[in-house]
Protein backbone atom coordinates (compact mmCIF):
# COMPACT_ATOMS: atom_id res chain seq x y z
CA UNK A 1 0.00 0.00 0.00
CA UNK A 2 1.17 3.40 -0.56
CA UNK A 3 -0.64 7.42 0.36
CA UNK A 4 -2.45 8.31 -2.57
CA UNK A 5 -3.32 11.83 -1.26
CA UNK A 6 -4.09 13.28 1.39
CA UNK A 7 -6.80 16.15 2.82
CA UNK A 8 -6.54 18.46 5.83
CA UNK A 9 -9.57 21.19 7.55
CA UNK A 10 -8.83 23.10 10.53
CA UNK A 11 -11.84 23.77 13.29
CA UNK A 12 -12.21 25.96 16.17
CA UNK A 13 -14.98 25.56 18.98
CA UNK A 14 -14.12 28.67 20.80
CA UNK A 15 -12.35 31.46 19.57
CA UNK A 16 -9.85 31.13 22.98
CA UNK A 17 -9.35 27.19 21.58
CA UNK A 18 -6.43 26.73 19.31
CA UNK A 19 -7.31 24.95 15.81
CA UNK A 20 -7.47 21.57 15.64
CA UNK A 21 -6.07 20.26 12.08
CA UNK A 22 -7.38 17.04 10.86
CA UNK A 23 -5.24 15.17 8.44
CA UNK A 24 -6.98 12.26 6.36
CA UNK A 25 -4.45 10.06 4.65
CA UNK A 26 -6.13 7.77 1.93
CA UNK A 27 -4.63 4.52 0.58
CA UNK A 28 -4.88 2.53 -2.15
CA UNK A 29 -3.29 -0.35 -3.94
CA UNK A 30 0.06 0.46 -6.06
CA UNK A 31 -1.09 0.01 -9.57
CA UNK A 32 -0.08 -3.59 -11.49
CA UNK A 33 0.64 -3.08 -15.03
CA UNK A 34 -0.14 -5.77 -17.81
CA UNK A 35 2.15 -6.68 -21.04
CA UNK A 36 0.12 -7.03 -24.43
CA UNK A 37 1.06 -8.61 -26.86
CA UNK A 38 0.64 -7.58 -30.66
CA UNK A 39 -0.52 -9.59 -32.73
CA UNK A 40 -0.26 -12.22 -30.60
CA UNK A 41 2.04 -14.13 -28.35
CA UNK A 42 2.98 -16.44 -30.45
CA UNK A 43 4.59 -14.74 -33.59
CA UNK A 44 6.15 -15.95 -36.77
CA UNK A 45 10.03 -15.00 -37.31
CA UNK A 46 10.28 -11.63 -39.54
CA UNK A 47 6.77 -10.17 -38.11
CA UNK A 48 6.80 -6.97 -36.47
CA UNK A 49 5.97 -7.30 -32.47
CA UNK A 50 4.77 -4.63 -30.44
CA UNK A 51 4.82 -4.88 -26.60
CA UNK A 52 2.73 -2.44 -24.39
CA UNK A 53 2.90 -2.15 -20.99
CA UNK A 54 -0.90 -0.82 -19.60
CA UNK A 55 -2.41 -0.40 -16.14
CA UNK A 56 -4.85 -2.63 -14.71
CA UNK A 57 -5.83 -2.19 -11.43
CA UNK A 58 -5.23 0.54 -8.87
CA UNK A 59 -5.94 4.50 -9.40
CA UNK A 60 -4.22 7.17 -11.62
CA UNK A 61 -2.17 6.59 -14.49
CA UNK A 62 0.59 4.88 -15.48
CA UNK A 63 3.39 6.95 -17.35
CA UNK A 64 7.46 6.57 -18.29
CA UNK A 65 9.71 5.60 -17.80
CA UNK A 66 9.56 2.67 -18.37
CA UNK A 67 11.32 -0.51 -17.68
CA UNK A 68 11.21 -3.11 -19.92
CA UNK A 69 12.97 -6.47 -18.64
CA UNK A 70 12.95 -10.21 -20.66
CA UNK A 71 14.10 -13.48 -18.64
CA UNK A 72 14.59 -11.38 -15.38
CA UNK A 73 16.76 -8.68 -16.99
CA UNK A 74 16.33 -4.64 -18.04
CA UNK A 75 16.64 -4.59 -21.68
CA UNK A 76 15.11 -0.63 -21.14
CA UNK A 77 16.17 0.62 -18.29
CA UNK A 78 14.58 4.49 -18.70
CA UNK A 79 12.35 4.76 -21.70
CA UNK A 80 9.57 7.34 -22.15
CA UNK A 81 7.59 4.82 -24.42
CA UNK A 82 4.85 2.83 -23.34
CA UNK A 83 5.66 0.34 -26.23
CA UNK A 84 8.21 -1.92 -26.69
CA UNK A 85 8.55 -2.51 -30.66
CA UNK A 86 10.44 -5.06 -32.23
CA UNK A 87 10.36 -4.75 -36.41
CA UNK A 88 11.56 -8.02 -37.19
CA UNK A 89 11.53 -10.24 -34.75
CA UNK A 90 14.07 -13.70 -34.45
CA UNK A 91 14.34 -16.53 -32.80
CA UNK A 92 16.73 -14.79 -29.96
CA UNK A 93 13.98 -12.42 -29.26
CA UNK A 94 12.14 -15.00 -27.53
CA UNK A 95 11.76 -14.98 -23.99
CA UNK A 96 9.80 -13.99 -20.33
CA UNK A 97 8.64 -9.92 -20.82
CA UNK A 98 7.38 -7.64 -18.00
CA UNK A 99 7.43 -3.95 -17.59
CA UNK A 100 6.78 -1.30 -14.63
CA UNK A 101 6.34 2.32 -14.84
CA UNK A 102 5.22 5.40 -12.46
CA UNK A 103 2.24 6.54 -11.41
CA UNK A 104 1.23 9.90 -12.67
CA UNK A 105 1.15 13.07 -10.67
CA UNK A 106 2.86 10.40 -7.94
CA UNK A 107 5.88 10.00 -8.68
CA UNK A 108 6.02 6.49 -7.34
CA UNK A 109 6.80 3.19 -9.41
CA UNK A 110 3.86 1.01 -10.10
CA UNK A 111 4.68 -2.73 -9.14
CA UNK A 112 6.41 -4.94 -12.19
CA UNK A 113 4.16 -7.15 -14.25
CA UNK A 114 3.82 -10.40 -14.34
CA UNK A 115 5.74 -12.27 -16.89
CA UNK A 116 4.25 -12.97 -20.54
CA UNK A 117 5.98 -15.25 -23.28
CA UNK A 118 6.81 -14.67 -26.27
CA UNK A 119 7.42 -17.46 -28.29
CA UNK A 120 8.93 -17.31 -32.31
CA UNK A 121 8.35 -20.11 -34.59
CA UNK A 122 9.24 -20.01 -37.93
CA UNK A 123 6.45 -19.33 -40.48
CA UNK A 124 4.70 -22.67 -41.88
CA UNK A 125 5.22 -23.83 -45.21
CA UNK A 126 2.43 -25.60 -47.02
CA UNK A 127 2.37 -28.56 -48.71
CA UNK A 128 0.02 -29.57 -51.28
CA UNK A 129 -0.75 -32.88 -51.62
CA UNK A 130 -2.99 -34.81 -54.22
CA UNK A 131 -4.64 -38.36 -53.67
CA UNK A 132 -4.63 -40.49 -55.64
CA UNK A 133 -2.13 -38.73 -57.87
CA UNK A 134 -1.87 -35.96 -60.05
CA UNK A 135 -2.83 -37.37 -63.06
CA UNK A 136 -6.28 -39.07 -62.58
CA UNK A 137 -9.20 -40.00 -64.85
CA UNK A 138 -12.68 -38.80 -65.37
CA UNK A 139 -14.84 -40.33 -62.60
CA UNK A 140 -12.02 -40.71 -60.10
CA UNK A 141 -12.67 -39.82 -56.40
CA UNK A 142 -10.14 -37.02 -56.18
CA UNK A 143 -8.88 -35.82 -52.31
CA UNK A 144 -6.53 -32.55 -52.45
CA UNK A 145 -4.79 -31.55 -49.07
CA UNK A 146 -3.16 -28.57 -47.94
CA UNK A 147 -0.65 -29.55 -44.94
CA UNK A 148 1.27 -27.08 -43.20
CA UNK A 149 5.02 -28.08 -41.94
CA UNK A 150 5.89 -25.67 -38.63
CA UNK A 151 4.27 -23.31 -37.77
CA UNK A 152 3.23 -23.44 -34.06
CA UNK A 153 -0.18 -24.24 -31.94
CA UNK A 154 -2.50 -22.11 -34.66
CA UNK A 155 -6.33 -22.61 -35.42
CA UNK A 156 -5.87 -22.60 -39.12
CA UNK A 157 -8.27 -21.67 -41.99
CA UNK A 158 -6.87 -23.07 -45.58
CA UNK A 159 -6.88 -21.05 -48.74
CA UNK A 160 -7.41 -22.87 -52.23
CA UNK A 161 -6.54 -21.70 -55.65
CA UNK A 162 -7.22 -23.13 -59.25
CA UNK A 163 -6.49 -21.41 -61.63
CA UNK A 164 -6.42 -18.14 -59.96
CA UNK A 165 -9.87 -19.00 -58.68
CA UNK A 166 -9.98 -18.93 -54.86
CA UNK A 167 -11.40 -20.09 -51.82
CA UNK A 168 -11.36 -21.07 -48.08
CA UNK A 169 -12.57 -23.48 -45.75
CA UNK A 170 -11.69 -24.65 -41.94
CA UNK A 171 -10.53 -28.07 -43.21
CA UNK A 172 -7.31 -28.93 -44.67
CA UNK A 173 -9.13 -31.14 -47.20
CA UNK A 174 -11.85 -31.06 -49.89
CA UNK A 175 -12.82 -34.27 -52.04
CA UNK A 176 -13.51 -33.96 -55.49
CA UNK A 177 -16.24 -37.22 -55.86
CA UNK A 178 -16.07 -37.12 -59.71
CA UNK A 179 -13.28 -35.75 -61.25
CA UNK A 180 -14.20 -34.23 -64.57
CA UNK A 181 -12.06 -31.89 -67.43
CA UNK A 182 -13.09 -28.37 -65.54
CA UNK A 183 -11.20 -29.64 -62.58
CA UNK A 184 -7.90 -29.36 -65.09
CA UNK A 185 -5.33 -27.13 -63.93
CA UNK A 186 -2.73 -25.91 -61.68
CA UNK A 187 -4.06 -25.82 -57.57
CA UNK A 188 -1.92 -24.24 -55.06
CA UNK A 189 -2.81 -23.42 -51.14
CA UNK A 190 -1.82 -21.83 -48.06
CA UNK A 191 -2.57 -21.30 -44.64
CA UNK A 192 -4.54 -18.03 -42.43
CA UNK A 193 -4.31 -17.98 -38.34
CA UNK A 194 -8.22 -17.73 -37.75
CA UNK A 195 -9.46 -14.45 -37.97
CA UNK A 196 -6.06 -12.66 -38.90
CA UNK A 197 -4.19 -11.43 -41.85
CA UNK A 198 -1.33 -14.08 -40.71
CA UNK A 199 -0.27 -15.90 -43.46
CA UNK A 200 1.64 -19.33 -44.25
CA UNK A 201 4.36 -19.53 -47.08
CA UNK A 202 2.26 -20.30 -49.83
CA UNK A 203 2.43 -24.11 -51.52
CA UNK A 204 4.48 -24.90 -54.84
CA UNK A 205 1.54 -25.11 -57.49
CA UNK A 206 0.55 -28.67 -58.39
CA UNK A 207 -0.63 -29.38 -61.67
CA UNK A 208 -4.23 -31.74 -61.44
CA UNK A 209 -4.70 -33.35 -65.31
CA UNK A 210 -7.61 -35.44 -66.19
CA UNK A 211 -7.47 -37.93 -68.76
CA UNK A 212 -9.97 -40.73 -70.11
CA UNK A 213 -10.42 -43.72 -68.77
CA UNK A 214 -7.05 -45.98 -69.81
CA UNK A 215 -7.38 -49.37 -71.08
CA UNK A 216 -4.35 -51.27 -70.16
CA UNK A 217 -2.28 -53.72 -72.38
CA UNK A 218 -2.07 -57.35 -71.98
CA UNK A 219 1.13 -59.11 -72.77
CA UNK A 220 2.83 -62.90 -72.69
CA UNK A 221 6.29 -63.65 -74.11
CA UNK A 222 5.59 -65.82 -77.08
CA UNK A 223 2.18 -64.14 -77.57
CA UNK A 224 0.17 -66.70 -75.00
CA UNK A 225 1.83 -69.99 -76.20
CA UNK A 226 2.51 -72.42 -73.07
CA UNK A 227 3.91 -76.22 -73.00
CA UNK A 228 2.47 -78.25 -70.33
CA UNK A 229 4.45 -78.24 -67.21
CA UNK A 230 6.35 -74.94 -68.05
CA UNK A 231 4.74 -71.37 -66.49
CA UNK A 232 3.68 -69.21 -68.24
CA UNK A 233 3.31 -64.94 -67.43
CA UNK A 234 0.71 -62.65 -67.74
CA UNK A 235 1.37 -58.81 -68.20
CA UNK A 236 -1.09 -56.00 -67.47
CA UNK A 237 0.62 -52.91 -68.80
CA UNK A 238 -0.86 -49.90 -67.61
CA UNK A 239 1.74 -46.79 -68.16
CA UNK A 240 -0.30 -43.92 -66.10
CA UNK A 241 0.56 -43.44 -62.57
CA UNK A 242 0.35 -45.19 -59.73
CA UNK A 243 -1.37 -46.87 -56.87
CA UNK A 244 -3.18 -49.84 -58.83
CA UNK A 245 -4.16 -53.21 -58.25
CA UNK A 246 -4.95 -55.84 -60.98
CA UNK A 247 -7.31 -58.16 -61.68
CA UNK A 248 -7.35 -61.10 -64.07
CA UNK A 249 -10.09 -62.74 -65.88
CA UNK A 250 -10.72 -66.06 -67.71
CA UNK A 251 -13.19 -66.28 -70.45
CA UNK A 252 -15.74 -63.72 -69.43
CA UNK A 253 -15.42 -60.15 -68.66
CA UNK A 254 -17.58 -60.35 -65.47
CA UNK A 255 -16.19 -59.89 -61.73
CA UNK A 256 -17.41 -63.89 -60.83
CA UNK A 257 -14.72 -64.90 -63.64
CA UNK A 258 -12.36 -63.12 -61.64
CA UNK A 259 -9.42 -65.64 -61.14
CA UNK A 260 -7.14 -63.15 -58.88
CA UNK A 261 -6.00 -59.74 -57.80
CA UNK A 262 -2.43 -58.68 -57.48
CA UNK A 263 -0.49 -55.49 -56.47
CA UNK A 264 1.62 -55.71 -58.88
CA UNK A 265 1.36 -55.88 -63.15
CA UNK A 266 2.28 -59.67 -63.72
CA UNK A 267 0.61 -62.94 -62.96
CA UNK A 268 2.16 -66.23 -63.46
CA UNK A 269 0.54 -69.98 -64.04
CA UNK A 270 2.67 -72.43 -62.93
CA UNK A 271 2.85 -74.93 -64.14
CA UNK A 272 0.69 -74.67 -67.09
CA UNK A 273 -2.28 -77.40 -67.79
CA UNK A 274 -4.41 -77.87 -70.66
CA UNK A 275 -7.01 -76.41 -68.71
CA UNK A 276 -4.89 -73.22 -68.32
CA UNK A 277 -5.63 -72.65 -71.74
CA UNK A 278 -8.64 -70.33 -73.04
CA UNK A 279 -9.43 -66.09 -73.08
CA UNK A 280 -7.59 -64.08 -70.32
CA UNK A 281 -8.31 -60.44 -69.79
CA UNK A 282 -6.70 -57.67 -66.91
CA UNK A 283 -7.62 -54.56 -65.90
CA UNK A 284 -6.88 -52.31 -62.74
CA UNK A 285 -8.28 -50.68 -59.98
CA UNK A 286 -7.35 -48.18 -57.47
CA UNK A 287 -8.89 -45.45 -54.84
CA UNK A 288 -11.89 -46.19 -52.17
CA UNK A 289 -14.32 -46.47 -53.92
CA UNK A 290 -12.33 -48.26 -56.01
CA UNK A 291 -12.21 -46.66 -59.21
CA UNK A 292 -11.51 -49.50 -62.40
CA UNK A 293 -9.78 -48.98 -65.84
CA UNK A 294 -11.04 -50.51 -69.08
CA UNK A 295 -10.60 -54.04 -69.92
CA UNK A 296 -7.78 -54.71 -71.80
CA UNK A 297 -8.18 -56.35 -74.63
CA UNK A 298 -8.39 -60.49 -74.87
CA UNK A 299 -5.18 -62.20 -75.03
CA UNK A 300 -5.32 -66.38 -75.79
CA UNK A 301 -3.59 -68.95 -73.50
CA UNK A 302 -2.54 -71.56 -76.57
CA UNK A 303 -1.45 -74.34 -74.04
CA UNK A 304 0.31 -77.50 -76.62
CA UNK A 305 2.36 -80.58 -75.02
CA UNK A 306 4.73 -80.54 -77.76
CA UNK A 307 8.42 -79.49 -76.99
CA UNK A 308 10.05 -76.33 -78.65
CA UNK A 309 11.31 -76.27 -81.94
CA UNK A 310 14.46 -73.72 -80.49
CA UNK A 311 15.94 -72.60 -77.17
CA UNK A 312 17.67 -69.87 -75.77
CA UNK A 313 21.03 -70.36 -74.68
CA UNK A 314 22.15 -68.15 -71.63
CA UNK A 315 26.64 -67.25 -71.61
CA UNK A 316 27.41 -67.26 -69.28
CA UNK A 317 25.08 -69.59 -67.61
CA UNK A 318 24.96 -69.21 -63.82
CA UNK A 319 22.61 -67.80 -61.74
CA UNK A 320 23.27 -63.77 -60.83
CA UNK A 321 24.25 -61.37 -63.36
CA UNK A 322 25.59 -58.34 -62.39
CA UNK A 323 26.04 -54.56 -64.21
CA UNK A 324 28.92 -54.31 -66.88
CA UNK A 325 29.26 -57.94 -67.18
CA UNK A 326 28.81 -58.59 -71.00
CA UNK A 327 25.80 -61.66 -71.76
CA UNK A 328 25.57 -63.24 -75.19
CA UNK A 329 21.70 -64.73 -76.08
CA UNK A 330 21.87 -67.53 -78.30
CA UNK A 331 18.80 -69.16 -80.35
CA UNK A 332 19.62 -72.66 -80.57
CA UNK A 333 17.14 -75.18 -82.41
CA UNK A 334 16.68 -78.70 -83.02
CA UNK A 335 17.58 -78.63 -86.81
CA UNK A 336 18.24 -74.86 -88.50
CA UNK A 337 19.49 -71.85 -86.15
CA UNK A 338 18.25 -69.50 -88.89
CA UNK A 339 15.26 -67.15 -88.80
CA UNK A 340 15.06 -66.85 -84.87
CA UNK A 341 15.20 -63.22 -83.29
CA UNK A 342 15.87 -63.02 -79.67
CA UNK A 343 12.89 -60.56 -77.85
CA UNK A 344 12.41 -59.79 -74.30
CA UNK A 345 10.22 -57.93 -71.52
CA UNK A 346 11.36 -54.98 -70.09
CA UNK A 347 10.28 -55.64 -66.68
CA UNK A 348 11.69 -51.40 -65.85
CA UNK A 349 9.83 -50.14 -69.23
CA UNK A 350 6.78 -52.62 -69.67
CA UNK A 351 7.47 -53.18 -73.02
CA UNK A 352 8.58 -55.64 -75.33
CA UNK A 353 11.35 -55.05 -77.87
CA UNK A 354 14.13 -56.81 -80.00
CA UNK A 355 17.37 -57.13 -79.68
CA UNK A 356 18.30 -55.03 -82.43
CA UNK A 357 16.68 -52.09 -80.79
CA UNK A 358 19.34 -51.05 -79.12
CA UNK A 359 20.12 -52.99 -76.05
CA UNK A 360 22.02 -55.72 -77.80
CA UNK A 361 23.61 -56.30 -81.29
CA UNK A 362 22.79 -59.48 -83.77
CA UNK A 363 24.81 -61.99 -85.02
CA UNK A 364 22.85 -64.46 -86.71
CA UNK A 365 20.67 -65.76 -84.41
CA UNK A 366 23.07 -64.73 -81.13
CA UNK A 367 22.21 -61.63 -79.46
CA UNK A 368 25.34 -59.93 -77.68
CA UNK A 369 24.81 -57.55 -74.64
CA UNK A 370 28.22 -55.97 -74.28
CA UNK A 371 27.45 -54.56 -70.83
CA UNK A 372 24.50 -55.37 -68.71
CA UNK A 373 23.00 -52.78 -66.72
CA UNK A 374 19.71 -53.18 -64.16
CA UNK A 375 17.35 -51.88 -66.87
CA UNK A 376 18.16 -55.34 -68.94
CA UNK A 377 15.95 -56.88 -65.54
CA UNK A 378 13.58 -58.71 -68.00
CA UNK A 379 12.34 -62.32 -69.67
CA UNK A 380 13.89 -63.08 -72.67
CA UNK A 381 13.08 -65.99 -75.32
CA UNK A 382 13.59 -66.53 -79.29
CA UNK A 383 10.75 -66.32 -81.48
CA UNK A 384 10.34 -66.95 -85.26
CA UNK A 385 8.28 -64.77 -88.12
CA UNK A 386 5.83 -66.98 -87.15
CA UNK A 387 5.12 -66.70 -83.76
CA UNK A 388 6.57 -69.51 -82.24
CA UNK A 389 9.33 -69.39 -79.65
CA UNK A 390 11.71 -70.61 -76.90
CA UNK A 391 10.78 -71.36 -73.50
CA UNK A 392 11.11 -67.71 -72.15
CA UNK A 393 13.83 -67.35 -69.37
CA UNK A 394 14.00 -64.65 -66.87
CA UNK A 395 17.31 -62.43 -66.20
CA UNK A 396 18.15 -60.30 -63.66
CA UNK A 397 20.71 -57.88 -63.27
CA UNK A 398 21.35 -57.84 -59.39
CA UNK A 399 23.76 -54.96 -57.89
CA UNK A 400 26.74 -55.94 -56.11
CA UNK A 401 26.59 -54.25 -53.10
CA UNK A 402 22.97 -56.32 -52.41
CA UNK A 403 24.92 -59.60 -52.48
CA UNK A 404 27.76 -58.49 -50.29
Amino acid sequence: LFKSFFKSTQTKTHPLQSSVLNIYFIYTEKPTPVVNITPANQVFRGESVTLSCELQGGVGEIEGPYIWNKNGNTVSPSSTEQQLIIQSVEYSDRGEYSCSGTVKGIGRDSNTSAAVTLTVFEKPTAVLNIKPGNRVFRGETVTIRCDLQGGGDFEWTYNWSQNSVSSSSTSNQYTISSVTDSHWGDYYCYGAVKGTTRYSHYSAAVRLTVSETPKPELTSPLKGAALIGNPVTLYCNLKQSAGWRFYWFKHTQTPESETTTETHSSYTIRPVNVSDGGQYWCRAGRGDPVYYTHYSDALWVNVTASSSPVSLIVSPSRSQHFPLDPLSLICEGQSSSTGWRVRRYSLSESKVSDCSSGWGSVTGSTCNISYLIPTDTGVYWCESESGGGSNPVNITVHSKSSTA
